[in-house]
């Protein structure tokens, strides 16, 4: 019988965007806006959404992989961000453009694309390795959509996390539900 090596050898994503470390014990770290192109706009660009499916992809295979060597210990996905925010949500400059272009259907359909990343956050590696957003910085829109799709969220005092999505009624997020809950904006307080 014929195996697939891709299955057996994870091969790491090529990505440009997202900075990839790894630790022995099963801990996976991405930094969205790893290029220099992403830290000058730390936003949820289709290249960003496309690397980080391929890499949920990825650390699922390597989990798979890694519990088939009989360690069944669960392993951690934590995603930060190496720009000074966690991610500023959609790409305005995609959209400004497909606006100028006349070109509906892409304006329609970029927004909702990026949810359908996010589902994998729950997900990967069948539910044995927990992701964790590391919010260091404010997270807005597809970048608060992001994070709420983690397993945990970890951020720092004072940052903002926003979901402006109310303005664009066109797209309604995998977590529509907790969005009329959630309402404007949600400022993160010590608890003492």
């Amino acid at each position: 019988m014929f195996m697939n090596t891709q299955v057996l050898i994870p091969n790491k994503p090529n990505v440009r965007h997202i900075r990839v470390e790894t630790e022995s014990e099963g801990v996976y770290w991405g930094f969205m806006h790893a290029s220099e192109e992403q830290r000058a706009r730390p936003c949820c660009t289709l290249e960003i959404i496309e690397e980080g499916i391929a890499l949920q992809a990825y650390i699922s295979r390597q989990q798979m992989l890694r519990q088939s060597g009989g360690n069944s210990g669960i392993g951690y996905f934590v995603l930060g961000s190496d720009a000074p925010v966690f991610s500023l949500g959609g790409d305005l400059a995609l959209f400004a453009a497909a606006i100028r272009a006349g070109d509906r259907q892409k304006l329609l359909s970029t927004p909702c694309a990026a949810p359908m990343a996010p589902h994998g956050l729950q997900s990967v590696g069948n539910g044995s390795v927990k992701s964790i957003a590391l919010v260091q910085g404010d997270a807005l829109g597809g970048g608060f959509e992001i994070a709420l799709a983690c397993n945990m969220i970890v951020a720092e005092e004072g940052v903002t996390m926003r979901l402006p999505l109310k303005r664009f009624s066109d797209c309604s997020p995998a977590w529509a539900p907790i969005r009329s809950c959630a309402g404007g904006c949600l400022r993160t307080r010590r608890n003492e």
